[in-house]
């Protein structure tokens, strides 16, 4: 019930009263001499009762304010905790996954809420849930400074882990570049330590006065051996010590002149297995050595064909030179 409501019923009692007064002391003047004592008696009654009507519209009212005045209170309350709570959930939704790392603040600040909201329905004293929220707002600023705190640390990390990761970069960058550089030096060095040969001498040579004596020819039938002759450079980085000197002898017509094809008669050079003619081993000191390898023929008709040869040299598993002669 309202306060208008209380004062216009109060107004309504009154009005009554005092018509039932006026009534009252209009007959008691009529018969005043005759009822002069009931009238008195009546009229304190009627004041007697006036007042109790009055004082109990009044409480009525006072209870009608204060239940006014105890709604008004729950529900300024209830709007600070759900103001709180409110802005509880909008700064988890702002962290996002940091928030994860706070949920045994988080399961706090719901339990002390709980607890304010059972207050506010009991209708607890206000001053003590007043305390409880000042607490629970305590509770909540906190919340937000740690987790500014672990967002403030994780950024560094961010940071950190991203200068990390381009030091790194930079260190492959710089691994690789020398890695490139290492190779490209390995490489340097390697073509630096091969060997070469010079003056490659590729002939075909008649045997006379029982092989004491040789002459160069051209032609097929007078062929006794094929003479390579050549001088291996000299190589201050190459590595000494003993090396095998390769040479196969092509045909005109591609057939490489050798022994026998097993394996006790070939070697290797660029990842290939070959066929060598002839072999001669050597006691390399980085020295030019002259060399001279020699291939004799044994079926002349079977072995020597017209036209054009070649003589290729290999040492270390690579090729050093080549020379070429014709026969006709």
């Amino acid at each position: 019930m309202k306060f208008q409501d209380v004062r216009n019923l109060i107004n309504f009692a009154t009005n009554i009263i005092t018509y039932f007064i006026q009534i009252l002391f209009m007959e008691a003047n009529n018969e005043l001499k005759k009822y002069k004592k009931i009238t008195y008696i009546l009229g304190v009654l009627v004041l007697i009762l006036l007042a109790t009507t009055i004082y109990s519209l009044l409480n009525v009212r006072t209870v009608i304010v204060e239940r006014d005045k105890a709604e008004n209170t729950r529900i300024e309350l209830q709007t600070e905790l759900d103001s709180l709570l409110i802005n509880h959930e909008r700064i988890k939704e702002e962290y996002g996954e940091l928030s994860v790392q706070l949920l045994e603040s988080d399961s706090i600040i719901q339990d002390n809420a709980a607890e304010i909201r059972s207050l506010i329905s009991r209708q607890a004293d206000y001053y003590r849930i007043k305390k409880k929220l000042d607490l629970l707002r305590g509770i909540s600023q906190d919340y937000v400074v740690r987790l500014d705190s672990i967002s403030k640390v994780n950024e560094e990390l961010v940071t950190e882990n991203k200068k990390i990761k381009q030091d790194v970069d930079r260190y492959k960058q710089t691994t690789t570049t020398l890695e490139e550089q290492t190779e490209n030096l390995k490489g340097q060095i390697s073509n630096a330590a091969r060997l070469k040969a010079y003056s490659i001498n590729a002939r075909a040579v008649n045997v006379k006065s029982g092989g004491k004596k040789e002459e160069q020819t051209d032609r097929v039938r007078r062929t006794d051996r094929i003479k390579v002759s050549f001088t291996l450079s000299e190589n201050p980085v190459a590595e000494e010590g003993t090396k095998n000197i390769y040479c196969r002898i092509a045909r005109p017509d591609g057939k490489v002149l050798y022994i026998d094809d097993s394996d006790a008669y070939s070697f290797e050079a660029n990842g290939e297995k070959l066929q060598y003619s002839i072999k001669q081993q050597i006691n390399y000191d980085k020295k030019a050595t002259n060399l001279s390898l020699t291939w004799d023929v044994k079926d002349a008709k079977t072995e020597i064909i017209a036209g054009r040869y070649y003589a290729m040299v290999y040492v270390d598993g690579y090729k050093i030179g080549e020379g070429t002669f014709e026969l006709r």
